[in-house]
């Protein structure tokens, strides 16, 4: 029997959090920089690891400190600019 493991090749994602408006406080869409990871989860993943407060990463719905996340500029600045 032969047993091959597929292994994804990574690519580069860029990772974009949406703005926020809360209890008098808000941000615009901030861009993080562009990962290489076989997922764009994973690539969420490392952002969160390269914050020092991974905590604060939710990998089931893709958010961080509740702000989603995006592959791209224009989505990201949908919701608040």
């Amino acid at each position: 029997m032969n047993l091959i493991k597929t292994i994804a090749r990574p690519q580069r994602f860029e990772v974009w959090t949406e703005g926020y408006c809360t209890t008098g406080q808000n941000s615009r869409a901030q861009y993080h920089g562009e990962f290489e990871a076989t997922s764009f989860a994973e690539a969420c993943a490392d952002y969160a690891r390269s914050t020092g407060e991974p905590k604060y990463f939710d990998k089931d719905n893709l958010t961080y400190f509740g702000c989603r996340f995006y592959d791209n500029e224009l989505q990201a600045r949908k919701s608040f600019g």
